[in-house]
């Protein structure tokens, strides 16, 4: 994530929250001022294109709000979406859960 303050280029790593086509979240240990235009790409792909984006909001997380900040924003056109695929691949919340039986009930017991 990289933005410019008092025209220096600042950079910081940060943990992706949430993205959607319109906009995300993340968690990063500084954070540019709200309505400040904000860019980012995904970490471990150097080929990606920045993203633009301007930040919506800034909140304190942690004990007494000593964590890391959380930022939000929101993107001025839809995320490219070879990004936000890249970004979701792997937090698939669906699970494969095996069918249990229990003795004296078959599955033709149960109503719906």
């Amino acid at each position: 994530m990289s933005w410019t303050e008092g025209g220096t280029q600042r950079s910081v790593e940060s943990t992706l929250c949430d993205i959607s086509l319109g906009g995300g979240a993340a968690l990063a240990t500084s954070a540019p001022t709200v309505g400040a235009v904000l860019w980012f790409r995904l970490q471990g792909d150097e080929t990606s294109p920045w993203v633009e984006a301007r930040v919506v909001s800034v909140a304190k997380t942690g004990f007494l709000g000593f964590g890391r900040r959380l930022i939000r924003w929101q993107f001025p056109d839809p995320c490219p979406y070879q990004i936000f695929k890249a970004a979701i691949q792997g937090f698939s919340r669906s699970t494969d859960i095996e069918e249990q039986t229990h003795p004296g009930f078959e599955k033709r017991d149960w109503r719906d």
